[in-house]
């Protein structure tokens, strides 16, 4: 079985009020192109369809035409769309019969029958005869269904693997579609995420899939990397960066296998004529990093993040200086990042943030930061900001 990896398109994303639907845009194209060159026997999208919950109409509408175009490009693919943290499951679904009858199937929320049972079969989709996708989306911990034992995943995960063996009587290959973070996986790019603390992130062990499955397609992750174990696990990475972090190759992955034998795996980089840059690429001074952003290419169409060391901020007029130093270019200025230089440790820190910065972050990255300027100890603000944490998740859930 032949199948097309990708997730974490992030489509109606704004990066510092700049508007990505073109590279988005782009990227359907090339998906499109890929997918009638390659002819897939499926396509899984593996969650965060839309940055938001509460997409922009040209967002939704880019995700139409996208799902349309790759069904005109190879109408006997099988899609597989699961919802992401970033999605509003139950938007998701709006239409999911109608896209059935596009050989779209559109996974949102984890099904139940009318009793209040998982409806297992909802989540284990026959592929032709090539094999079996098994798709879930995100789930909170939370929110999986209460087991006899203290360990309600390891617990869900048992009986969904021996559903999914009951079914496979041909003995074809088995794919899990999962959007979670893994332990051990590659957090590059997710400044946010980088530390388990903060309460923000769930993880989930390898092991605890199942080992029925010979490839497990993961989102939630942007960093593209694989993941060996007892079972295959790949994160496909986001399409487009989201971050000045991402500062790596974006792509999708195309997989091929075989019952029992290790997948065969190969990348698909997406081209862009936006990256995302920071300069320089080391903390200089002010006016050192000024000079390196006046030297840009006046071609260059990328966004630019300006690289600062200062123990003393940024001059008044820094915006205008900044907007000065890029006039007749085409790059597009976003924010500036501040390092400061601690004499006493010899040692770099991030430091005060400019305000394009404070508005990117969450209400966990704030509560953290306010905590670590009042010495509150380190166990007090990991009880607080999980239950921050919990709290969003509750107000999500109810969406």
């Amino acid at each position: 079985m032949k199948i097309l990896h990708t997730s974490d398109w992030h489509f109606g994303h704004l990066l510092y009020g700049y508007d990505r639907l073109g590279e988005h845009r782009s990227f359907v194209e090339q998906l499109i192109n890929l997918t009638a060159s390659e002819q897939p026997d499926a396509i899984l999208v593996s969650g965060d369809i839309f940055d938001t919950g509460m997409p922009s109409v040209p967002a939704q509408q880019l995700y139409t035409e996208a799902l349309i175009g790759l069904h005109n490009a190879s109408p006997h693919t099988m899609t597989v769309i699961t919802a992401g943290n970033h999605d509003s499951p139950s938007r998701l679904e709006v239409y999911r019969r109608v896209w059935a009858a596009h050989n779209v199937n559109v996974i949102g929320t984890l099904g139940r029958t009318h009793n209040g049972e998982i409806d297992w079969q909802r989540h284990i989709l026959p592929v032709a005869d090539k094999g079996y996708v098994v798709a879930l989306p995100h789930i909170y911990q939370q929110n999986y269904p209460v087991a006899e034992s203290a360990d309600r995943l390891s617990a869900f995960y048992r009986n969904l693997q021996a559903k999914v063996e009951i079914l496979n009587v041909n003995n074809l290959p088995i794919i899990l579609m999962a959007h979670t973070a893994v332990h051990g996986c590659n957090l590059a790019g997710h400044r946010r995420m980088q530390e388990d603390s903060i309460g923000s992130i769930e993880y989930i062990d390898l092991e605890t899939f199942g080992t029925v499955y010979d490839y497990i397609a993961l989102g939630h992750i942007h960093h593209p990397q694989t993941l060996q174990g007892e079972t295959t696990a790949r994160y496909s990475g986001s399409p487009v960066a989201v971050s000045f972090d991402e500062n790596y190759e974006h792509s999708v992955t195309i997989a091929t296998i075989e019952r029992g034998k290790k997948p065969k795996i190969t990348t698909h980089v997406i081209d862009t004529q936006h990256p995302l840059l920071t300069i320089p690429s080391s903390p200089q001074p002010f006016e050192q990093a000024l000079e390196a952003l006046s030297n840009i290419d006046n071609n260059c169409e990328a966004y630019i993040r300006l690289n600062v060391l200062s123990n003393n901020g940024l001059p008044a007029d820094y915006n205008e200086r900044i907007t000065l130093s890029i006039t007749g270019k085409k790059c597009r200025y976003c924010t500036t990042n501040i390092t400061r230089l601690e004499t006493e440790h010899n040692e770099l820190k991030q430091s005060t943030l400019t305000p394009d910065e404070f508005k990117q972050l969450n209400v966990g990255d704030v509560a953290k930061q306010y905590l670590d300027s009042k010495g509150i100890d380190l166990e007090l603000q990991q009880r607080f900001i999980k239950m921050i944490a919990e709290t969003g998740k509750k107000l999500s859930n109810e969406d």
